[in-house]
């Protein structure tokens, strides 16, 4: 090991030690010239016969991804390989979730997902390549939130057609059983890696056994179900049975954050709209930031400052579910909801005619046939009564006409001659006949008048029928 000020090529100097393996050294070293850092990587001699000293370096060289230190120079001493790599500040998966404890579903998620961007990349390379050794010591949070995946000294190109692999490699607790000699490694063995770094997360340590992720028992019941179900499916003993891909499982996880932590919602005020992050459908993640005077209490209170914002959403969108039209909600419910306001719309349309008729029954409208039908009534009693005081007239008219005759018979002496005699008769009959005659055009006056308000009448009624 080297100690603090030693210098390395001339122009990289040791400030100290950053972390110490069995197959190598890592130091933090300051260029000299440009006073820069950087982290130099140190293999020992005694591995060279085991392991492939540039493998490392060649597949980090053609690399180029936010999530992997880039490699710029290597070089011996004493038979050692030193690799000098970007320096990632921060502090590793494992010391952060030592140092607050537990943390929540949601922020399992955004690491896992980081890391599956990261596993994603280096099996899209040709051929691809497979990290291999993925355990919270390996993954680097800086201050900002980034996730970066270090140390690929046991990284492998993946080989088609091989049985097994030549050396068997890996960390307990987090290799999958294929790295134990069972068969060669491949994408899904970087996958179970991914399981078995969330199982660390969800329950603070590293699986002691193969079956302990896959027991419902070991992680309690505080555990999201289908957080649960994730890493079960990613750690599973028989290859075929995992996530076919990392982005099949990234799909899974995007969707288990897309149900628990974000509301999306079809509303008819746009403004209102609550969507889900556009950062994450792309795959680009935020952390909390992370520095050394961070502490659990902050994380509790972002995480008590989303849950609030939730509640307040959704109190939001209960609010504006009650202004909602009744036909918008067809697009959000589908056909049931159709057949449903098809059935209101129909007992509304049926109330709407028997309040109408009740308005015609008791307005105006329903009494204008009982006034007609008054009228006529009231019209033909008139009637009746001037035909009554009409055929009394004639009657004092006729007894008037009677007491005249008596009277004019006793004044007529009986020496007129025979022709007086016959002209008084003749003037009486002739004034009989204008007296029936005058009470005959009455009647006829009388019976025309009748006929012409029984057809005003009827006229009337059809009129009021018409409208």
């Amino acid at each position: 090991m080297l100690n603090t000020g030693y210098i390395l090529d001339e122009k990289y100097e040791v400030v100290k030690t950053l972390g110490q393996g069995g197959m190598s050294t890592v130091y933090l070293c300051k260029n000299t010239r440009l006073g820069n850092l950087w982290a130099i990587k140190e293999v020992k001699k005694e591995l060279k016969g085991q392991i492939d000293f540039l493998a490392e370096p060649n597949i980090l060289k053609n690399l180029s991804h936010s999530g992997i230190p880039r490699v710029v120079d290597i070089f011996y001493r004493e038979d050692n390989l030193y690799m000098v790599e970007d320096y990632i500040e921060g502090e590793t998966l494992e010391e952060y979730i030592k140092k607050i404890g537990l943390i929540g579903s949601k922020e399992i998620s955004k690491i896992t997902l980081s890391i599956c961007d990261i596993i994603e990349y280096l099996h899209s390379c040709n051929p691809p390549i497979i990290y291999r050794d993925l355990k919270p010591s390996n993954i680097m949070i800086t201050p900002k939130g980034k996730v970066v995946l270090i140390d690929f000294g046991i990284s492998r190109v993946y080989k088609q057609g091989g049985d097994k692999d030549t050396i068997y490699m890996g960390s307990k607790g987090y290799a999958a059983p294929e790295q134990y000699g069972r068969g060669q490694t491949c994408t899904q063995t970087d996958i179970y890696g991914i399981g078995a770094v969330m199982y660390f997360m969800t329950m603070g340590k590293a699986p002691t056994a193969l079956l302990e992720p896959l027991k419902d028992k070991s992680y309690g019941n505080k555990v999201d179900i289908k957080l649960k179900k994730i890493i079960q499916k990613a750690v599973q003993i028989d290859i075929e049975s995992r996530y076919s891909s990392v982005n099949e499982m990234k799909e899974e996880l995007l969707r288990f954050s897309d149900k628990e932590y974000y509301t999306k919602t079809l509303l008819i005020n746009q403004e209102n709209n609550i969507t889900s992050d556009s950062n994450l459908d792309k795959g680009t993640i935020n952390f909390y930031k992370i520095d050394s005077s961070s502490d659990k209490t902050k994380i509790e209170d972002n995480t008590v400052k989303t849950n609030n914002d939730k509640v307040n959403n959704e109190k939001s969108k209960k609010a504006q579910n009650k202004f909602k039209i009744p036909h918008m909600k067809l697009k959000v419910n589908g056909d049931k909801s159709k057949k449903s306001f098809k059935r209101k719309l129909a007992s509304i349309l049926v109330c709407i005619g028997i309040i109408f008729g009740l308005i015609y029954l008791v307005t105006d409208h329903g009494k204008t046939e009982q006034i007609i039908n008054n009228d006529q009534i009231t019209n033909s009693k008139n009637e009746d009564k001037a035909v009554d005081d009409i055929s009394k007239s004639e009657n004092k008219i006729d007894t008037n006409s009677i007491d005249n005759k008596e009277d004019i018979k006793p004044s007529i002496q009986p020496t007129e001659n025979k022709s007086n005699t016959e002209s008084s008769s003749v003037s009486e009959s002739t004034n009989d006949k204008e007296i029936s005659d005058t009470s005959d055009d009455k009647l006829e006056n009388k019976k025309e008048s009748k006929a012409k308000n029984n057809g005003k009448a009827k006229g009337k009624h059809k009129y009021d029928e018409g409208n």
